[in-house]
């Protein structure tokens, strides 16, 4: 009876951190490196739990560069992580550190952590302008933004896209997965 009680209690302890977890009213920081040592058994290193590069972005009106468009960055977690105004170019850029995603890896070997933010464009005169899965990575590509100009009478609501990835992030995930998955696909030589 005792053992019965004490699988109750320890699934219960476990249980609660779980809860809290999904509701948002714990967090869990993540290491950026971390050693696990357990008697008897040999030593473990934990990888680094964040990626950190370089992202830019070009915001244009058709093809004419647009400047002073404000970039809210957002986090996975939905946070704010930076913000950013477009130059005189309609460029900005910034290094962000996120939470990787996973894993990228292509045939020469691992091409390193990728992680993703969301990033709103927000400028008078137009309509905002939302790309998912912007990624954040050593390989990442510049992100476009075509703003639309606002439309007196219409619906003006904001614009939608994804992320621009670079095209060997792109081939690696799908070969990986369909690795993964056990897809045939076809050998294609002109690919990497």
């Amino acid at each position: 009876m005792a053992r019965k009680w004490f699988i109750v209690l320890i699934l219960m302890l476990l249980a609660v951190p779980a809860v809290l977890l999904c509701f948002g009213l714990l967090t869990y920081p993540y290491p950026q490196k971390a050693e696990l040592k357990v008697a008897g058994v040999a030593e473990i290193e934990v990888p680094e739990r964040t990626v950190t590069a370089e992202v830019t972005f070009r915001a244009f009106d058709g093809s004419t560069p647009l400047s002073g468009v404000l970039i809210l960055l957002i986090g996975p977690d939905g946070e704010i992580v930076d913000r950013l105004t477009t130059d005189e170019d309609g460029g900005a850029a910034k290094s962000i550190t996120v939470d990787p995603k996973y894993l990228r890896q292509d045939p020469e070997g691992d091409l390193g952590l990728r992680g993703t933010v969301t990033a709103l464009a927000f400028k008078e005169g137009y309509r905002e302008t939302v790309l998912f899965e912007v990624p954040v990575s050593a390989g990442s590509a510049a992100q476009p933004f075509f703003m639309e100009p606002l439309v007196s009478g219409e619906r003006n609501e904001p614009v939608v896209g994804l992320g621009n990835n670079h095209h060997l992030e792109v081939l690696s995930l799908v070969k990986k997965y369909a690795e993964k998955a056990e897809i045939f696909r076809e050998d294609r030589p002109d690919l990497p």
